[in-house]
């Protein structure tokens, strides 16, 4: 998720890039590993130790992505914009991304 610094949506992955990402929550960097699949620890944390976990300045794992639950159609927001899917665009640095597959 990103935000404006008015009602102007950008209208290229250029004008896109430029603006913030909103950081929406964190991970501490002892629980970059969580959830650690019980039936096969060892192997579940030897294989997410390949990833490079990179900090924030306060030594935390900086999350980006944004969820919408909705049970009905009618609970969905009237006032979501869609601006459509940009190719080449910047991912937030040191992000990181949930190893909870309903979070992906």
């Amino acid at each position: 998720m990103k935000i404006t610094n008015n009602s102007v949506l950008p209208k290229d992955v250029n004008e896109y890039n430029k603006l913030e990402y909103v950081q929406i929550s964190y991970s501490k960097y002892d629980e970059r590993f969580f959830p650690i699949d019980g039936s096969r620890p060892a192997e579940d944390i030897a294989e997410k130790s390949k990833i490079k976990y990179e900090v924030d300045e306060y030594g935390l794992l900086p999350h980006y992505r944004l969820m919408i639950v909705a049970t009905k159609k009618k609970d969905i927001p009237k006032n979501l914009i869609y601006i459509g899917r940009l190719k080449d665009i910047a991912f937030p640095e040191k992000e990181l991304i949930p190893h909870v597959k309903l979070n992906i």
